[in-house]
């Protein structure tokens, strides 16, 4: 086999093993994306049971990997844990969770009902964390 021939054969394996790692990095994506909306419909269905099960949905949500969700499922996960939180009366101790999930909407799905869920509840639990003042009214107002 001549030099040539030789190169040729080489990059013919190798594009070869491009086109292989391309179709399982394909098939990574699609299987997560399918992964990705399959939980999105659970936090949909827990979302629904809310306002009557709050109890449960928070006992469901701390069975989840937070970290194995997407970002948008994380987001929605802190704003589905916070209002689960505040109707089972919990004592809020930090804003931290529900300032992440309201800077996540309002950068990916501004004017969302998930927005402005997040928007409410920001200034709720800023409230019920003793702040009084214009800090916990703003997130309201912008939500109007």
């Amino acid at each position: 086999m001549g030099k040539e021939a030789r190169i040729l054969h080489g990059l013919q394996d190798k594009n070869i093993l491009i086109v292989f790692f391309v179709l399982i990095l394909l098939l990574f994506v699609s299987c997560n994306r399918g992964h990705h909306q399959a939980m999105l419909i659970r936090l949909q269905q827990w979302d629904a049971l809310l306002e009557e099960q709050p109890q449960d949905i928070k006992d469901s949500l701390l069975t989840l990997n937070f970290h194995g969700l997407s970002r948008a499922n994380q987001a929605y996960y802190g704003l589905l844990k916070t209002i689960s939180d505040d109707k089972t009366y919990t004592d809020f101790t930090s804003d931290s969770l529900i300032n992440n999930v309201q800077s996540y909407f309002n950068r990916h799905r501004k004017g969302s009902d998930n927005h402005i869920r997040s928007l409410a509840y920001q200034g709720i639990v800023r409230y019920q964390m003793g702040n009084a003042d214009s800090i916990a009214f703003t997130p309201m107002k912008e939500g109007e």
